[in-house]
């Protein structure tokens, strides 16, 4: 059976944790998934930046209620995580970007990109900026 979420470094210097989603998870499989990156990014005392390949979402974790919950499990990432970019499809992204509207806690922080290479570069470019 193939994992669910499947956490990887996206850089040789581990300042990206990939997270790609393989086939449809349950909301157990999401929050040991969510521990598994807070311990990993944990473990480096530099900024780590999260990309989350989403992929497409099951019928228990699709919908506003799933936006809720991943920003809900937010608030708990180590303080060393910089951005997190979602890689979603574009009705998706149109969601997030109106709950980034609603919650400025998460505004300088979370993204939505459309591809992978586009979510590196949103990273590359805040990374850039912030220098």
């Amino acid at each position: 059976m193939v994992t669910p979420l499947v956490l990887t470094w996206d850089d040789e210097s581990q300042t990206i944790v990939r997270l790609d989603v393989q086939r449809d998870y349950t909301w157990a499989e999401f929050d040991d998934a969510v521990a598994r990156v807070s311990e990993w990014v944990a473990a480096h005392p530099h900024r780590c930046d999260i990309i989350a390949n989403l992929g497409r979402a099951s019928a228990e974790t699709g919908g506003l209620g799933a936006v809720q919950r991943a920003l809900h499990a937010l608030a708990g990432l180590p303080d060393n995580v910089g951005l997190i970019v979602l890689v979603v499809p574009p009705l998706a992204g149109m969601l997030l970007a109106a709950a980034r509207r609603i919650d400025p806690k998460i505004a300088g922080r979370v993204y939505t990109a459309p591809t992978l290479d586009k979510a590196r570069e949103v990273i590359r470019h805040e990374r850039t900026e912030s220098r």
